[in-house]
């Protein structure tokens, strides 16, 4: 299980100027914004700290979610999460009800993990009330919240692990959390905007189930024999990773893993021409997918055949890193675990492999085993919307570029932390949607009536 994802931003510290690159949590609530006020406060601290901290917390995050509901008391929940850390969630016989999959760790490691939270825990404690009284307030993510209350415990017992005094104390300044009176506001240029439409969020589920069902398979059948898992996962790539529909068709198998602990899925998204290569195909790690595809397979990347090939697959050239790359980063986090259980049974029980005298590294395959195409796949898309009853139509959201756009809004319109500008904000939206400027992203707060 994961409860949330990090995404680099670069953060203001003062008028100065100043700035640093710190990790933000997003939890499908938003920003943990508790946590990256506590890191611009510790932004002298080594990379090393701050990733450490980072990854201590969100293994909380992690046991929070996976346990909600569970503990009365901050003190059995903690006491619990440390047991767990030293001992793993895994009985003898390979069952975890949790689903953490944690193994047990070493004890020196162990004792990092719960050093880093209570660090934090303190921090959260010496500035709860004092800030609480001296700022406006806004309504407290459900992760914030828990945290506060563990914060609370920490503070009036004097140990991490220590009993928790009355629930009923502070329970309203419990559910609230600090709004930063000096944020910034961004003044950009004005552009004129095309409206966008986006695909209604609550068809996407019907879609799945219903669209993409396999017309000869009972519909009793377990999901993976009853869907269209290759189509899914393109539409979950859209819909929830917010990519084009061409870059789902640049995808090489070697492109997505799997997290074997966690469960969550990556997915890299690399220029069909420059982007490097998986290093067991060549000796130097720094060789493009060109060179790689015209070695290995005979083929060309697929922005370089005509229009009418089925090869063929455009890119639009989103903002990559230096090896030619982006990452999805699913939101909300928790769908890049549905994504890797579609992706794992997709291998196992439908994928088509290449024929051996006509390989390729494409994910996605046809009923031959070659590359599955866009054309095939809007197909397929379209036969699933009439089976919902919809139409495949630009201006009602329904086309799968619709899909992105859903994800845009998605994004655009999450929880604003309370010490991110606007500006900052803006750049990480950017990052997410792999935007070359932070004013594309304007479109997707237009909404629609539809």
């Amino acid at each position: 299980m994961l409860a949330s994802i990090t995404c680099k931003s670069v953060i203001t510290i003062d008028n100065t100027g100043s700035q640093i690159e710190l990790p933000v949590i997003i939890t499908d609530d938003g920003i943990l914004d508790s946590y990256l006020r506590y890191l611009k406060t510790n932004s002298n601290k080594s990379q090393t700290w701050i990733n450490a901290s980072t990854h201590a917390i969100r293994l909380l995050l992690d046991y929070i979610d996976a346990n909600n509901g569970c503990f009365e008391h901050a003190r059995e929940m903690f006491k619990s999460f440390a047991d767990c850390l030293y001992t793993g969630t895994i009985d003898e016989e390979g069952h975890d009800p949790s689903n953490l999959r944690w193994t047990p760790r070493r004890v020196v490691n162990a004792d990092r993990i719960v050093y880093y939270i209570t660090e934090y825990s303190d921090h959260l404690a010496d500035i709860l009330d004092n800030n609480l009284q001296l700022n406006p307030f806004r309504k407290a993510t459900k992760f914030e919240e828990k945290l506060n209350w563990a914060a609370r415990s920490h503070r009036l017992n004097n140990s991490f692990l220590s009993h928790l005094s009355s629930r009923s104390r502070d329970e309203e300044s419990m559910k609230q959390s600090r709004v930063h009176r000096g944020r910034a506001s961004y003044s950009g240029q004005r552009h004129d905007l095309e409206q966008v439409y986006a695909f209604p969020e609550p068809k996407f589920e019907p879609l799945i189930n219903i669209g993409y069902s396999r017309p000869s398979i009972s519909p009793t059948a377990p999901d993976e024999q009853r869907l269209e898992l290759r189509n899914i996962l393109i539409s979950y790539l859209m819909f929830y990773g917010g990519l084009r529909i061409s870059e789902c068709f640049h995808i090489w198998l070697d492109d997505i893993s799997v997290n074997r602990i966690t469960g969550q899925s990556k997915v890299n998204v690399y220029h069909p021409s420059t982007g490097n290569s998986p290093d067991f195909y060549e000796k130097s790690k720094d060789t493009d997918r060109q060179t790689t595809l015209a070695i290995h397979f005979g083929l060309k990347p697929r922005t370089h055949y005509r229009k009418t090939s089925a090869m063929y697959a455009g890119w639009k050239s989103p903002a990559v890193k230096k090896s030619g790359s982006r990452f999805v980063h699913w939101f909300p986090p928790s769908k890049g675990i549905e994504f890797a259980n579609y992706w794992r049974s997709y291998l196992m029980l439908q994928r088509v492999n290449p024929p051996e005298d006509d390989m390729h590294p494409f994910a996605f395959t046809n009923a031959q085993g070659a590359p599955y195409s866009i054309s095939a796949f809007r197909e397929r898309y379209e036969v699933a919307l009439h089976k919902i009853g919809m139409t495949m139509d630009k201006d009602l959201g329904t086309s799968p570029h619709g899909m992105r756009h859903a994800y845009g809004q998605r994004v655009t319109t999450m929880p604003l932390g309370d010490d991110i500008s606007e500006t900052e904000h803006r750049i990480m939206i950017q990052r997410m949607l792999a935007h070359v400027s932070p004013d594309s992203q304007e479109q997707y707060k237009r909404f629609t009536d539809e």
